[in-house]
């Protein structure tokens, strides 16, 4: 569960600051890579917040 934690929080960030990049250089594909930014974030948050509430009880 920690593996998955940390690899959609990795994947959210890499693709949030790709499309950050790509929109200031005016290259295709940033806006299908803010899109997948923010659907691995709402993984991220989701596995975050069920590896946090397993591990306190």
């Amino acid at each position: 569960m920690k593996r998955i934690v940390y690899l959609t929080g990795v994947l959210a960030l890499c693709c949030f600051i790709l499309s950050g990049a790509f929109k200031i250089l005016q290259l295709m594909g940033a806006p299908l890579l803010l899109i997948s930014s923010a659907v691995f974030a709402c993984f991220f948050i989701i596995s975050f917040a069920i590896y946090k509430f397993r591990g306190s009880s």
